[in-house]
Parts: structure tokens; sequence; C-alpha cells
């Protein structure tokens, strides 16, 4: 997968953040499993543009109904907004829902996208939240090592003088970026919703692959200043 990323929104008094990000922000976290210590639930405190690997259960089936990953942040927030990424799984391993259980007593069924769904909280349900847990629905019977990609919980802080940025990766496709290549199917290296990448089978030459000239192009839908590029190798 190849990705691009640019400022999507800065907020100009630069105290609305990221409460959930480990590394700025001090958040911490606990799961009910992890499927190995490589796909741990520390991953999902950060954001995709800069750990892409997430946190991932290790479970099956009904079992995957009593996963769990709890998020602690550094001290009570009066929360705004909630915005969960689906690890990259095949669909119908993924849960329909999540529980979100907040330790101030409040709780919350949100209906998942299979890629990213994001609620704005009611203020009662976000007042002085210390931690939130969640947990993956029943209604799917056919889950399989449920995870996060990242978890984005959003509240002001006015200790907080430094903006928080949120990237957008502008070479999607579904925002309307386009692709060519020598050979292959370019679009799975910027199609955000397929587990699969952009994979080139190098003609052979006295029997020896040739893959030095292979290419992929990518043209973005708009105008834009990227402000850093990923590529992920497989």
């Amino acid at each position: 997968m190849y990705s691009l990323y640019a400022t999507d929104l800065k907020f100009t008094d630069g105290k609305l953040i990221n409460i959930a990000n480990s590394k700025h922000h001090s958040a911490k976290c606990t799961a009910k499993s992890e499927y190995d210590n490589y796909w741990n639930c520390f991953n999902a405190l950060e954001p995709r543009w800069q750990n892409w690997k997430g946190w991932a259960s290790k479970c099956a089936f009904a079992d995957c109904a009593k996963q769990w990953i709890k998020i602690i942040f550094k001290k009570r927030y009066d929360i705004i907004d909630i915005c969960m990424n689906q690890r990259n799984h095949d669909n119908f391993k993924k849960p329909a829902t999540t529980n979100l259980y907040f330790d101030n007593g409040q709780e919350l069924i949100a209906i998942l996208n299979p890629h990213t769904t994001c609620i704005l909280l009611p203020e009662t349900i976000g007042k002085a939240v210390l931690a939130i847990r969640f947990q993956a629905g029943n209604e799917n019977p056919t889950m399989r090592n449920i995870g996060f990609n990242s978890i984005l919980v959003f509240a002001y802080d006015d200790e907080v003088v430094k903006d928080d940025l949120l990237y957008t990766n502008v070479a999607f496709h579904s925002l309307g970026a386009t692709c060519t290549s020598s050979l292959g199917i370019c679009l799975n290296a910027i199609n955000q919703h397929l587990i699969k990448g952009w994979v080139v089978t190098c003609p052979l030459v006295n029997g020896t692959g040739q893959c030095q000239g292979q290419y992929i192009n990518i043209t973005l839908a708009f105008p834009t200043k990227p402000e850093f590029g990923c590529l992920s190798v497989t």
C-alpha cells in the first residue's frame, strides 16, 4: 500500500487533542487478549500515520464478543468525539457493533462501519472520563481475531498549546486518486478497503525475474502539499 498524507484539520486554538495518543498525551491501555506481542494494544493508541500495525485480539467466533480494549487517559476529560478504525481484516470476521463503557458510569453502543466509524458524544456521556472500555458486540457469529488499527478520542485541554493535527491519506482511491502501473493491479495499493496490495509478477529473462523498471504512478484528485509519505512493501 502507498500512503501520502496531508493535513486535513487544524484547530486554530491548538487545544482540541487526541487524548488517546500514547506518545503525545500519555494514554495507556490494557486488553482482554493480544494475538501476540507484535499486535499489542498500544498500537491502537497511535494514529495510522504513526503506526500501521494496530491491536489484534486472539479469539474465534463467540469468544470474540468477550474481547475488549481499555484506554486510560492521563487525567479526566470531557470527551467530544471518538473515531475507531477497525483492523485490516476480512469484513465477515469483524464485529458489527462495539459497546463503550465509560468509567463515569455511562454506556453506549456504536454501530461499526467495516473501516472507520466516528461518533459525536452527547455531553452527559462524555463528561469527566478517565477511561473507556471498548468491547465487541455479539451480533456477528463469524468474528475472528478482532481489533482496531487505531482509536482516536478528542477532547479540549486548556494546558495544551500545540495543535494536534489530523491527517488524511490523499492517495486513497476513495478520495479520487487514480493510478497506472507497468504490470499488476495498481488499484490494490490505493484502495483502503482491501487487505492485499499491488503485486508484480516480473517477466523472466534467461530464467531470471526482471523487476527493475517496474513502476506505479499515482495521480491525486486535487492539488495538495503532502506532509509525508509512507510505503509498505509486501
